[in-house]
């Protein structure tokens, strides 16, 4: 049997590595729409790869010794490349089926965490295993002899057994190199997750197909070929596939304005009907009823929900009326926060807003979808930037807000950890004017979940003071706190009364109007001061740093726990 030369074992070992990366962060992209990105979700993927590829390495061994040949080693490319491709179909179906539509992702985490592995093992472990007999086998090729101290046909003696797997290795290394970049930089963003499987099932192919037709095994070869181009068409039509149907929402219908990929996530705007009127939803990632930018079509408000906090804020602020306002959103998203603020209170102050929304095609759904302004205007600047950084950035110029409010989520429940640490709210801090307000939003089921716990510490620590304030609609809790004064000491700044300051300064600015959503903004407020608590730093309590900040850790301590009440356990 003809055995293939050393350029062409080592170039096919090239593309070999870079399909096995190109599957491997492109695997929990396309699982995203339904368990989303979580660390958790990553480490399943990783783990499942690591140990499939492991088990493969210890197959390919036990194969080069009992199969030596070409057709062997070109025949796991091709059949590799046929277990990626028949991945791309199966992704729907498989997903939708282990996801569990009677959890919410807002109230238990722990089976979609499960999915995710069991997905990830029935969709991708079949190819990696296959994938990791490639490497032996093909420094089997290279360094085969006929005979001791012969030369074999890779070009390598029979002791160049070390040298072959240095080759091998190198080759492979270079291109699981190229194999990560190309994903996250263009085939995902510009193709999607599904055609870039198909990318990587290719780069498979053609070598293994190739390689089977010129060592002779013909009819394997033009099997490969086919299988892939049959998978194809079809993954075009994957969505279509019959899966788990998602499970009826309450009262109304939905439908779907637009999807897509960013090099960030899969994001998504829909709109849900229901009797009190249209919902519009901006959702990234998740396959569950979760949101990161909501209105109700045709309002301001958003009937309760956590954003309608964000707008008293102004109140909070000692300005008088024709002053300029300054603000900055941390998680911008679609807009909904600036949209309130110029709604309600663009008549009394003159609005300047700077807002960073990491993913710059956010920005552009929320100005197409939903109210956020468009580039150029001169009261809201958005920024496709990290959150920290763009408060960094500017305040580095001299910019000063006088409200900084923060809403930055990955998967709907956990702060990013860089934005919950006393550094970022010392940042804050200093980059507030003197009685400036900042507000966060955290996701808890009650006052002692360990991730409220540690946040509002830490923004005690940072501030010398943190208001804790249950809100009205949903599983939030708002954390406030006050920049002090010049005159105050250090670490010594009061927070707002809120029960008494919030209602009487927005009666006196705004009366008792007839308009519906003044009145709801009144009623708003009128609810929320009663819940305030004031908490000071306990160096007995958590403080998050930089160095050290195992948020998601405590929000998963407190999901847990809450997904056994919820179970009985």
């Amino acid at each position: 049997m003809k055995r293939p030369p050393a350029a062409a074992i080592l170039a096919s070992a090239f593309l070999s590595g870079a399909a096995v990366m190109v599957v491997e962060m492109t695997a929990v992209r396309a699982m995203q729409p339904f368990f989303g990105s979580t660390n958790y979700v990553w480490t399943n993927v990783i783990a499942v790869v690591l140990a499939a590829l492991a088990f493969g390495y210890w197959a390919g061994g036990r194969l080069s010794e009992r199969f030596p040949g070409p057709r062997t080693y070109f025949g796991a490319l091709a059949l590799g490349a046929c277990l990626v491709a028949a991945a791309v179909p199966l992704v729907t179906p498989v997903s939708s089926r282990l996801l569990p539509m009677e959890a919410s992702l807002e109230g238990v985490v722990s089976p979609l965490v499960k999915a995710s592995l069991a997905a990830t093992i029935v969709l991708f472990a079949p190819a990696m295993i296959v994938l990791g007999t490639v490497s032996p086998l093909a420094i089997r090729l290279l360094s085969d002899s006929r005979g001791a101290g012969a030369t074999g046909a890779g070009g390598e003696s029979a002791s160049g057994a070390g040298r072959a797997a240095g080759r091998v290795f190198a080759c492979s290394t270079l291109g699981s190199l190229v194999g990560t970049y190309l994903p996250t930089l263009w085939l995902v963003e510009a193709f999607g997750s599904r055609t870039t499987l198909l990318v990587a099932a290719g780069m498979l192919l053609l070598p293994g197909a190739l390689g089977l037709l010129l060592s002779g095994g013909g009819k394997g070869g033009a099997l490969a070929a086919a299988a892939v181009a049959v998978t194809a068409p079809i993954s075009a039509f994957a969505d279509r596939l019959p899966g788990r149907a998602a499970p009826p929402l309450p009262d109304g219908t939905a439908s779907v304005l637009v999807e897509r990929e960013t090099p960030y996530q899969y994001v998504s705007v829909r709109e849900d009907s229901y009797r009190d009127g249209v919902h519009r939803m901006l959702t990234i990632n998740e396959g569950v009823y979760t949101y990161h930018s909501f209105e109700v079509v045709g309002r301001v408000l958003t009937q309760s929900r956590y954003y309608d906090d964000y707008s008293c804020m102004p109140a909070l602020v000692d300005l008088p009326d024709g002053a300029t306002l300054r603000g900055a959103v941390v998680g911008l998203a679609c807009g909904v926060t600036p949209r309130q603020w110029s709604h309600f209170w663009g008549d009394r102050y003159r609005l300047d807003v700077d807002g960073a929304e990491i993913d710059p095609a956010i920005i552009e759904l929320g100005r197409k979808h939903f109210h956020l302004p468009p580039a150029g205007e001169p009261w809201l600047r958005s920024y496709p930037m990290d959150g920290r950084h763009m408060l960094a950035a500017l305040g580095a110029r001299g910019r000063r807000w006088h409200m900084i409010a923060i809403d930055a989520f990955a998967n709907e429940l956990y702060i990013p950890f860089h934005l919950g640490t006393v550094e970022f709210f010392e940042l804050c801090r200093d980059t507030l004017e003197p009685g400036g307000i900042m507000a966060m939003n955290v996701y808890a089921d009650r006052a002692d979940a360990p991730n409220v716990a540690a946040l509002e510490n830490t923004v005690a620590a940072a501030f010398g003071h943190c208001v804790r304030v249950r809100q009205t609609w949903g599983g939030n809790f708002l954390l406030l706190a006050r920049r002090g004064r010049p005159e105050d000491a250090r670490n010594a700044a009061e927070p707002p009364d809120l029960r008494r300051l919030v209602p009487s300064r927005l009666e006196e600015r705004f009366g008792k109007p007839a308009i519906a959503e003044w009145d709801g903004l009144l009623a708003l407020c009128g609810r929320i001061p009663w819940a305030a608590t004031i908490v000071r730093y306990d160096s007995a309590k958590p403080l998050l740093t930089d160095d050290h900040s195992p948020l998601e850790s405590l929000t998963d301590e407190f999901l847990s726990r809450q997904e056994s009440e919820i179970l009985g356990r």
